[in-house]
């Protein structure tokens, strides 16, 4: 539930919640297509949803989502053989 708040209020809590998730980072595994995009963005979907990741050694990637269920007709697409695994375990293990 939303409450109206002072700006004083509004940073402590803002600071609070930012220093929260500093200790508890996010974990999601998701599929990122990466590099030249352009000549192939018509194959990569509808949903054109793009993120910027960070890595552990700091290199900085931009990339469409691909979802889980579509990585391997997009492989298809590509010319690439050789489905890849997706199992219930894959999809909860973030390893």
């Amino acid at each position: 539930m939303w409450e109206p708040a002072d700006f004083g209020t509004f940073e402590i809590c803002w600071k609070a919640e930012c220093d929260e998730l500093v200790q508890e980072p996010n974990r999601e595994r998701f599929f990122l297509a990466v590099g030249r995009l352009l000549p192939i963005w018509n194959l990569l979907g509808d949903d054109p949803e793009v993120r910027r990741l960070v890595t552990a050694d700091g290199r900085a990637l931009l990339g469409r989502i691909v979802p889980r269920g579509d990585v391997n007709t997009l492989l298809g697409k590509l010319g690439i053989t050789g489905a890849i695994s997706l199992t219930p375990v894959s999809y909860t293990h973030l390893d």
